[in-house]
């Protein structure tokens, strides 16, 4: 009798020690996928910034192009102009 005791209480022991790992497992993969929902959110953040970095760097370099093309325009005129005093 006292065999077949101490028998289930190992049976029992080991049910309490795998329901303890499952619960741990459990535990540990609504955690990873909490995880993984925060990362996926912070992709899209990310690449949302991203771009609206490109959008605002092409409109820059836009600008800068728009500005470099009327800085020759200036630059032609006034070299045209000093040729034309030296002629003078």
């Amino acid at each position: 009798m006292q065999r077949e005791m101490k028998t289930a209480e190992s049976e029992l022991q080991v049910l309490h020690e795998e329901r303890m790992a499952q619960e741990t497992t459990q535990e540990h993969l609504e955690q990873v996928q909490a995880e993984d929902q925060e990362l996926k959110k912070e992709k899209e953040q990310l690449l949302s910034k991203v771009i609206e970095l490109e959008e605002q760097q092409k409109i820059i370099y836009e600008s800068n192009d728009s500005y470099t093309k009327e800085l020759k325009e200036q630059l032609a005129s006034l070299t045209a102009d000093l040729e034309a005093a030296k002629e003078q």
